[in-house]
């Protein structure tokens, strides 16, 4: 059976606090069956944790092969939101013990706004959060193919292509460092619709 941890926040910025996150952390015996995603899962908390604070970037990104972001699809009930536990928990105990700040954000379909310019600030936001160096951080992006639009879909919202428009900015676009403090994971039952 899994406990309910809680973090406390620290200080962002003058007079802003961040709210305690509470989550149901896993452990990786508890994730049955897909194998693995879950080694791949355990090698990256541990690969993230090699962060160095003071140069402010991880050596895997220096080598080669550190994962920035990642896809998790699958058809529901195949340990998805597990997965997000597992890794939340794996990577929460480390900092814990190292002494860290830890940082997890999810964006959802509740943070697409109706108002112009919205959807993406509040997305900006969310990235802005996770790739805080001050801390290891880690955000994930659920049901991916709702919360963001192909480009081609004119069935979309507009902050659904907001979304896809910061999301691809910071991921792959020309102002995005990789420093190797935090990872993004984006979780989809249908992962052929995102762009």
């Amino acid at each position: 059976e899994s406990d309910n941890f809680t973090l406390d926040g620290f200080d962002v910025a003058p007079g802003k606090r961040r709210k305690a996150l509470v989550m149901t952390f896993k452990k990786p015996n508890e994730l049955i069956g897909n194998h693995i995603a879950k080694y791949q899962a355990m090698k990256l908390a541990k690969m993230i944790m090699a962060y160095d604070f003071d140069r402010q970037m991880n050596p895997f990104v220096e080598l080669g092969g550190f994962i920035f972001t990642f896809i998790g699809d699958g058809a529901p009930g195949t340990g998805k939101t597990t997965l997000i536990q597992m890794i939340a928990g794996l990577i929460n105990g480390y900092c814990e013990m190292a002494g860290y700040g830890f940082t997890y954000q999810n964006f959802g379909v509740d943070q697409i706004s109706s108002y112009q310019g919205k959807s993406g600030q509040n997305c900006r936001e969310f990235i802005n959060a996770v790739l805080d160096t001050r801390t290891i951080g880690f955000g994930t992006v659920d049901d991916i193919d709702q919360v963001a639009a192909r480009r081609s879909d004119d069935r979309a919202s507009a902050g659904q292509h907001e979304i896809t428009g910061v999301l691809m900015n910071a991921f792959s676009g020309a102002e995005t460092v990789v420093r190797g403090n935090c990872t993004f994971g984006m979780f989809s039952n249908y992962p052929e619709n995102v762009d």
